[in-house]
Formats: C-alpha cells, sequence, structure tokens
C-alpha cells in the first residue's frame, strides 16, 4: 500500500497519509475480530464486553474531541479518533498474545489455514459484491437520491443482521464443543428453541421497523419503510442459511461456501435487472431476498447430501420462514395502522411467554 499510495490518493481524493491510515486501520479491525473469537471460544463473555466497551468509548470520545476542536476537517479528525484507541488497544493485544507465544509461527498449520481460508475470501468479496449490487445498480437506473434512500433502509434492516451475528458468536463454540461430544439430541433441541426465539425478535423487529425508520431518519427517509420489512425477511435468511454453513466450518470443508455465494450474486443481478426498472427500489429489495433464498436452499441441500444433516428439520426452517414472509406481508399492508400493528404484536408476545419455561435458550450461553 505504501508504494501505491500516490495512485490510491488520486483514485479516493484522499491524502496519501490517509491511505496508509486507512490501510492499517483494516489490519487492526482484523485484530479485533482475532481477539473478540478468542474471547468468545475461551468462553469469557466478560473480557469481550470490556474490550468492546472501551474500545467503542474512546472511539466516541476522541472523535467528539477531533471533530469539535478541528471543525475545519470533520472528515480526517473522526478517522484519527478510530485509528488512535485500534492502535493503543492492538499494541496491547499483540504484546499480551506474543510474551505467551513459545512457537511464532508452526508450519504444520500453514496448510490447513490457506485451505480453509483462502474460499472464505473469496466468499467475502462475494458477499461485499452482493451487498453492494443493489446500490449500484439503483443509482444507474434511478440515480443518487435513490441510492440513499436505499442504503438508508439497508442499515436499518442491518439492526437484525447486528443481533444475530452476536447471538451467532454464542451458539458457535457452543455447537462445536457439542457435537464434538456428541451430544445430538441436545443440539436438536436447543437449535429447534434458538429458531423459535431468533423468529420471535424478527417478527418485533418487522413490526416496529416502521417506528424506527422515523426514529432514525428525517421525512427524506420516511417512505423507505414500505421495503425496509423485505429487507428484513433477508436477513432472516442470513440467519437460517448459518445452520447449514456451520455445518460446512465444523467439517473444514470451506471449498464450496463462495460457489453459492457467486449463484446468489448473479441472481441478484438478473433480478435487478428486470424489477427495478418495473418496481424501484422495492424491486431491489425483493430482488435481495430472493438472492437469499437461493443461497440458503443451495447449502441446505449440500450439508443435507454430503453429511446427512438433520440438526434441523426442513419443515422447522421452512415453516420458520414461511411465517416471517407471512408477518412480512401483514406489516407491509398495515404500515400505516400502528394500534392494529403493535395489537398483534402483543398478541405473539402473550404466547411466546406462555411457552417461555419450554425455550431453553439461556442454557447455551451458560
Amino acid at each position: 500500500m505504501f508504494l501505491f499510495k500516490g495512485y490510491l490518493s488520486a483514485l479516493l481524493d484522499f491524502s496519501p497519509n490517509i491511505i496508509l491510515v486507512l490501510f492499517i486501520q483494516s489490519y487492526l479491525s482484523y485484530i479485533f475480530v482475532f481477539i473478540n473469537s478468542y474471547f468468545v471460544f475461551e468462553e469469557r463473555p466478560k473480557s469481550y464486553s470490556i474490550v468492546a466497551f472501551i474500545y467503542t468509548l474512546s472511539n466516541v470520545l476522541l472523535s467528539l474531541f477531533l471533530v469539535l476542536n478541528y471543525e475545519n476537517d470533520q472528515v480526517i479528525s473522526r478517522i484519527y479518533g478510530m485509528f488512535i484507541p485500534s492502535v493503543i488497544l492492538a499494541v496491547i493485544f499483540y504484546i499480551k498474545i506474543y510474551t505467551k507465544t513459545k512457537v511464532f509461527l508452526e508450519k504444520r498449520f500453514i496448510s490447513e489455514i490457506f485451505v480453509l481460508s483462502f474460499p472464505i475470501i473469496l466468499h467475502g468479496l462475494g458477499n461485499q459484491i452482493l451487498m453492494q449490487l443493489d446500490r449500484i445498480m439503483i443509482s444507474s437506473y434511478l440515480g443518487l437520491k435513490a441510492n440513499a434512500l436505499y442504503s438508508f433502509g439497508y442499515n436499518v434492516a442491518l439492526i437484525l443482521n447486528v443481533v444475530w451475528s452476536s447471538l451467532n458468536s454464542a451458539w458457535v463454540p457452543w455447537y462445536f464443543e457439542q457435537d464434538r461430544l456428541g451430544n445430538f439430541d441436545k443440539i436438536k433441541s436447543f437449535a429447534k428453541n434458538y429458531i423459535y426465539i431468533f423468529t420471535f425478535i424478527t417478527v418485533v423487529f418487522l413490526f416496529i421497523s416502521p417506528e424506527i425508520v422515523k426514529v432514525m431518519g428525517n421525512e427524506t427517509y420516511e417512505q423507505s419503510k414500505s421495503f425496509v420489512p423485505w429487507l428484513i425477511a433477508s436477513y432472516f435468511l442470513v440467519f437460517l442459511y448459518s445452520f447449514p454453513v456451520n455445518v460446512e466450518f465444523l467439517k473444514k470443508n470451506t471449498k464450496l461456501i463462495p460457489i453459492g455465494t457467486l449463484l446468489a450474486g448473479v441472481c441478484n443481478y438478473l433480478l435487478n435487472l428486470l424489477m427495478i426498472p418495473l418496481y424501484g427500489i422495492l424491486g431491489a429489495a425483493i430482488a435481495t431476498l430472493f438472492s437469499y433464498i437461493l443461497l440458503f436452499v443451495f447449502h441446505y441441500i449440500l450439508v443435507k447430501i454430503i453429511y446427512k444433516y438433520n440438526d434441523v428439520k426442513i419443515k422447522i426452517l421452512g415453516g420458520s420462514f414461511l411465517f416471517i414472509m407471512l408477518n412480512t406481508i401483514l406489516c407491509v399492508y398495515l404500515i400505516e395502522y400502528i394500534f392494529i400493528r403493535y395489537l398483534i404484536l402483543l398478541l405473539y408476545s402473550l404466547i411466546i411467554m406462555s411457552q417461555y419455561k419450554k425455550l431453553k435458550f439461556k442454557e447455551i450461553l451458560k
């Protein structure tokens, strides 16, 4: 990056020094993911929370200080407000790790790391393309204002993905450990309850999403509430497809993961070509939903054929998705009827409370 910083500076319209800072920040982000993964698999949630709290607080406070004191260059102030705490914490982590490390590099792991990780790099790049494709095509067909509206709605729906990511970080190590111990009946029982819990979380988010849109944006972005429910349903599919994908990680077979991402990307592109000219932003949101349906079907069929997957029955996975789709359609039609939406939500809450004792999800997080 140092060698090409001049070219990148002209391309991205940042100074060469800021280009270096941004790329170093990318590497620092890897360090935090590594440390957080370590805490998760060591079952140290307090350490995980403390590091996250310290990083977030220092990031926000330093950014505010720099932005308020250097108002002429607020963007650069924000960049350094995130960069400086990252450097300090990363140095502390490095010292902590390498003072306890006897062997700097174990050659016997290199080939396995490459075989496992390289397909995931392609998968990660494919995911970025899948996430950005809608916005690029919306800008091309409908203009930058429509792109801004879609991006705002996408970020609102992304809240559900953040919730899933946090729960998944607790579920994965527990699932791997129970599989190693051969507790397959326990996995089936907990997985079913996990799906019920997350389905309820998704329904709550669906029915309150119009109000979240109002809180997070002004009148300009309020119309995004009409397509946000479809994006929320898409992120529910991300939750569902994580079950078969976690099996692929467990079996150390990641070679086929990017193929599913590529198929979903191609599907998204073709559907966008058809649906954006006809239905605008709503068409892009529905195209995203169908792309994630394909992604789920691909991975489920894969693990079913190769590993005879039966941790979660298809009727539970499919039933939960159909339930979410029903409520997505209901939410879209009831967007302007807040009283009816909250009445339905209250009914669902009473049902889930009546089944609370049967849902043993809390035990997973112990």
